[in-house]
């Protein structure tokens, strides 16, 4: 990257200040359109660089008086490749009009396409503590930022590594995507800033990585564990985002009581066998 001065000023989304790491109600939002660049129309990869300092520190690495002890940068995708599957048109031969209906074509060749959501959310973990880097999740070790110069602590054992700041695409359904090519030229962006547990982080940056590269997996036609062609989880994020909190709720708990009720039912009804086998048999002595 260039010096940030010599940056078009249009590239800047996104400049917050004196943000508290550890205030879990401190919650910002911002909403703006960004250009789509020709490279990204053309397959090429929407990248967004973040720049993270102490307050009244450094922002731009090209500077003198920058400092890899008070700030780092680096960088996400924005876009996502997925596989998508190639759709036929079937016609009603029994039918009295000309018309089609397309359906998914489940054959092993897979087109890969860009897809872009418009909803990030951008938290910090401020409770990360002391990591085990080489055991930590692929999914979790990819948004971790180690220290540029390779400082190690007293021991001369231990690393650093910068806060992490999650980029979180976990609520991103393929349902509310949208292919990018040569047609789309801008593109909405909506980022919300906030502070995540670290267990929470954990959680959804594995999930993710997990439900993605089934995904991929399935669609080159790949064995999957349970079967199915990895799009299951994305299903299970529909209804959790589609359906009422409530309703949902109040569902799980019956399902559980109507278990449990059957259990109980089927064992009475075995304790019931057993005594009337006992009856039958005093009755015959």
């Amino acid at each position: 990257m260039p010096p940030l001065n010599a940056i078009p000023k249009s590239s800047l989304v996104l400049e917050e200040k004196n943000f508290t790491i550890g205030n879990y109600s401190e919650n910002r939002e911002i909403e703006t359109t960004i250009k789509v660049p020709e490279e990204v129309q053309r397959n090429g990869t929407l990248w967004a660089h973040f720049y993270v300092a102490l307050s009244g520190h450094q922002l731009d690495p090209a500077a003198k008086d920058y400092s890899t002890e008070t700030a780092f940068h680096f960088r996400r995708p924005l876009n996502q490749y997925l596989p998508k599957k190639k759709a036929k048109k079937l016609k009603n031969l029994l039918a009295g009009t000309n018309e089609t209906e397309e359906v998914e074509d489940d054959t092993p060749n897979v087109q890969i396409v860009s897809y872009y959501h418009p909803n990030f959310t951008v938290s910090v973990i401020p409770d990360s503590g002391v990591q085990k880097y080489r055991m930590l999740h692929p999914g979790v070790r990819q948004h971790m930022q180690l220290e540029s110069t390779g400082a190690r602590d007293i021991t001369g054992q231990n690393g650093w590594y910068y806060p992490i700041v999650f980029l979180n695409t976990f609520w991103q359904l393929k349902s509310h995507m949208t292919e990018l090519n040569s047609t789309v030229e801008t593109l909405p962006l909506r980022i919300t800033l906030n502070n995540m547990k670290n267990w929470k982080f954990n959680l959804m940056a594995s999930i993710d990585e997990n439900s993605k590269q089934n995904a991929r997996q399935a669609a080159f036609g790949g064995p999957m564990p349970a079967g199915g062609d990895g799009s299951e989880f994305e299903m299970f994020k529909e209804i959790l985002l589609d359906t009422n909190p409530y309703l949902l709720t109040t569902t799980g708990i019956v399902s559980v009581l109507h278990m449990i009720f059957e259990t109980l039912a089927f064992k009475n009804d075995i304790v019931s066998e057993q005594l009337f086998s006992l009856v039958w048999r005093v009755s015959l002595i």
